[in-house]
């Protein structure tokens, strides 16, 4: 599961948005079953370039993002 965002959405906004969608998992899930599954470390899992924002989320967390997930400049 996740989200998409044009490379020019800014990266703040994406970040608060990563992280909101964590910090209220619970609700989410409530409103929509499968957010149940939501995990941060499922980014381990990603093939793709993620936004600025959202890496600067992982990075933070202290969760590894693979190379392949590594935002492209």
């Amino acid at each position: 599961m996740f989200l998409v965002a044009h490379k020019d959405v800014p990266a703040d906004l994406v970040f608060e948005l990563v992280q909101a969608t964590f910090q209220h998992k619970k609700e989410l899930s409530a409103a929509y079953k499968s957010y149940i599954v939501l995990d941060p470390q499922n980014v381990k899992n990603m093939g793709i370039p993620l936004h600025k924002g959202a890496y600067e989320y992982y990075r933070k967390a202290g969760i590894p993002v693979p190379p392949a997930a590594k935002p492209i400049d």
